[in-house]
């Protein structure tokens, strides 16, 4: 498991459930709160230097602060914010 927190001033207020990706020889699972994303690998196929960098079980117990995510995150936010319906529900707790 790794963690990644958010440079203070850059905290994207949103999350999202969690949702699962592949790559080859493993699978991602990952969910962001407000300011911390969670990313869980499972699988044989884990490459050394990501199992090195795991919170749990690497010997540094990494937590990585960055702002390599920042674009990423926005980019898919824009992304569902562009193909999805507004309902009249949703438009009058914004409101």
């Amino acid at each position: 498991m790794t963690e990644r927190i958010w440079p203070p001033r850059q905290v994207l207020p949103a999350a999202h459930t969690p949702c699962q990706g592949n790559a080859p020889g493993f699978d991602i699972h990952d969910f962001l709160i407000p300011g911390i994303e969670f990313r869980l690998l499972l699988g044989a196929g884990i490459p050394a230097d990501l199992r090195a960098l795991c919170a749990q079980t690497s010997a540094m117990r990494y937590i990585a602060s960055t702002t390599m995510l920042i674009d990423k995150v926005y980019e898919t936010f824009m992304s569902l914010m562009k193909t999805s319906t507004p309902t009249d529900t949703l438009l009058k707790r914004v409101r």
